[in-house]
């Protein structure tokens, strides 16, 4: 992986990380980025422990920085779509008005599927065992916290969540089939 690479993906995991940073109380905020050291350190870690990385893939790493570049895209939109209502826990809105435009029409967690394609852009780019840890356990954490999300807003919501919930899968966006003519 070239230096470019590096700054790159340094730069996308510090787009989706940092905003919730800003929000959160100062113990919350010490805990992530102690978690986000750890994390950092046990990927390096278990990239030398299992002897480097695949070797360098031009076109493999040109497809994995275009995934975390609409990973990136994709939380800034969700953010935006959020305005003040942005928040790093789940809460029911106050308004008690759901976000239901732009990618929340699309999936209900845009911002934690942001995550999971900047995720899966690191280990296109950064093929080793550390970076398969890492998609998976981003992946097992963030739908625990999106279910956990969902029956926060289903018992605040009620039958305005359960409408928008059957309509707008989780995390990954359904296939629209055709109209039959």
């Amino acid at each position: 992986m070239n230096a470019a690479a590096d700054v790159v993906l340094a730069a996308a995991w510090a787009a989706v990380v940092v905003p919730g940073l800003r929000l959160a109380t100062p113990r919350g905020r010490t805990l992530r980025l102690v978690l986000l050291v750890c994390l950092g350190l046990g990927v390096w870690l278990l990239t030398v422990l299992r002897g480097g990385r695949a070797p360098h893939d031009p076109v493999l790493e040109t497809v994995g920085l275009l995934v975390c570049g609409s990973g990136v895209v994709l939380h800034w939109r969700a953010r935006r779509a959020l305005g003040p209502a942005f928040a790093t826990q789940p809460v029911v809105p106050t308004s008690g008005l759901l976000a239901t435009h732009g990618p929340y029409a699309i999936v209900r967690h845009p911002m934690y599927a942001a995550v999971l394609l900047v995720a899966l852009g690191t280990l296109l780019v950064c093929r080793s065992a550390a970076t398969v840890c890492l998609l998976l356990g981003l992946a097992i954490g963030l739908a625990w916290k999106a279910r956990r999300e969902d029956a926060i807003l289903a018992a605040g919501l009620g039958p305005a969540w359960e409408e928008y919930a059957a309509r707008v899968p989780a995390l990954i966006p359904q296939l629209r089939r055709a109209a039959p003519p």
